[in-house]
């Protein structure tokens, strides 16, 4: 009888269990990346401009594969989700019209520590006159 009431017992904590893990599923927020804007232009003599963008994701990053930019993320909002990539293009000296494209992406890290679970692009053309 002992045995029997004992075994109900761990059939009920287990079923107990099952219940709460099924219940504290993770809830996902779909990757987003806003961009104040897809394009960028510079004269020939090259300069700084900003634009703004926004995610929600585990950290964002922005790469580019052009000599004449350089690329800087700055922080705008305290929780970290607003931020301002900042781009500088040296002036043209090469006589003819460039163009470049930056990659501004967000992240969801995966279960292990570092590794990217989801990823989610927006690029960024950049522009400059060879005038």
């Amino acid at each position: 009888m002992k045995r029997k009431f004992l075994s109900y017992i761990l059939l009920a904590a287990g079923v107990v269990m099952a219940l709460a893990s099924c219940a504290k599923e993770e809830v996902i927020i779909p990757l987003h990346l806003t961009v104040s804007t897809f394009e960028v232009r510079f004269d020939a003599a090259g300069g700084n401009q900003k634009v703004d963008y926004c995610y929600s994701g585990s950290w964002s990053e922005a790469s580019e594969e052009c000599e004449w930019i350089d690329t800087k993320v700055f922080i705008r909002s305290d929780d970290g989700t607003m931020k301002e990539l900042s781009i500088t293009a040296e002036e043209n000296t090469t006589g003819e019209p460039r163009e470049c494209e930056i990659t501004l992406s967000v992240m969801r890290e995966g279960k292990q520590p570092g590794s990217i679970a989801e990823r989610l692009d927006r690029t960024i053309k950049v522009y400059q006159s060879a005038e």
